[in-house]
């Protein structure tokens, strides 16, 4: 005995009930899937409006409280402070200029909250000098870089700045990004940062 329906026979109503449900969820799911993509098209546009709006206003003092996503971020800001050179950071990076970090260096303000500036991208061969002899730090010959370094720095005591000269400086601010780049998270014992944290 054959499974197959004989021509003319209807088919079991499980079979029909079963094949509607079916195209009623694909159908479900396709417009759930449309309208995302919609909401996330809105999203898009209005962050981009936003990132240019802020990106090409005059600088604004830099907050000193708490900062938010949607208020914040990209905000063309000033800040003064005194920097901390012998804390910088590579936070490693990948950019059109090929693989190498973004060196960030603390900026201690008046107020004691510290600031962390990011200095310019360096190719993966250069030695920045407070990295020198750092786990996880770049070493080779090639000292050349888009990052200069401060050539005097403070004296830390505590929380507190101490000497130095200030400086003024203007950019974009930017968050924390502490989940890490690349699906790697930030290794401050091995001090190997992905992400700026």
């Amino acid at each position: 005995m054959s499974g197959r329906v004989p021509d003319g026979a209807a088919r079991p109503a499980w079979v029909r009930v079963a094949a509607v449900v079916g195209a009623l969820c694909c159908i479900a799911v396709f417009l759930a899937l449309g309208t995302w993509q919609v909401q996330r098209l809105q999203w898009k546009r209005a962050l981009i409006a936003r990132v240019d709006q802020r990106v090409h206003a005059a600088p604004v003092p830099a907050p000193s409280g708490p900062v938010t996503r949607e208020g914040h971020e990209y905000l063309h800001v000033v800040v003064d402070g005194v920097y901390l050179p012998n804390h910088d950071t590579l936070v490693q990076a990948v950019t059109d200029l090929g693989p190498g970090y973004w060196v960030m260096t603390p900026l201690c303000r008046a107020d004691g909250s510290v600031v962390l500036i990011n200095r310019g991208f360096v190719p993966v061969a250069p030695v920045i000098p407070a990295q020198a002899g750092t786990p996880g730090a770049p070493h080779a010959d090639n000292t050349s870089s888009t990052a200069t370094q401060p050539t005097s720095g403070p004296r830390v005591r505590g929380d507190d700045c101490v000497g130095g000269a200030t400086v003024s400086v203007s950019g974009l601010l930017r968050l924390t990004e502490p989940s890490g780049a690349f699906l790697r998270k930030n290794d401050p014992a091995a001090n190997r940062w992905y992400s700026r944290d």
